[in-house]
């Protein structure tokens, strides 16, 4: 059927985004893959520069931040907001680098 053929095709961001700009009209990504990849970008530079203001510059703050959008973003900024340094926010057990938590799939 061609609607299941159509519903395969699959298009880079650059197509994406040139078709969004084309069409004068606004078009929702967060059902898409790339969608979900501007916010975990957004969340992961928010939180950075959360962390940035709270604990200062330090070279671990882009990978902490990383680990930290994982979470639901509320959690992350508690656990920013709660911790006494960046030591501590960094030897928590849910911002640990080795471990990663299950991605959902997209629906």
């Amino acid at each position: 059927m061609l609607r299941d053929a159509l519903a395969l095709i699959r298009l880079d961001a650059n197509s994406i985004q040139g078709a969004w700009k084309e069409a004068g009209m606004p078009i929702s990504l967060r059902d898409t893959d790339l969608g979900r990849e501007l916010i975990r970008d957004g969340e992961e530079r928010t939180l950075a520069a959360l962390l940035r203001r709270r604990f200062g510059d330090d070279p671990r703050i882009d990978d902490l931040a990383a680990r930290l959008a994982r979470q639901p973003i509320e959690d992350a900024v508690d656990a920013i907001e709660s911790a006494g340094s960046i030591d501590q926010l960094a030897r928590r057990p849910d911002t640990h680098a080795a471990r990663v938590l299950p991605i959902i799939p997209p629906v």
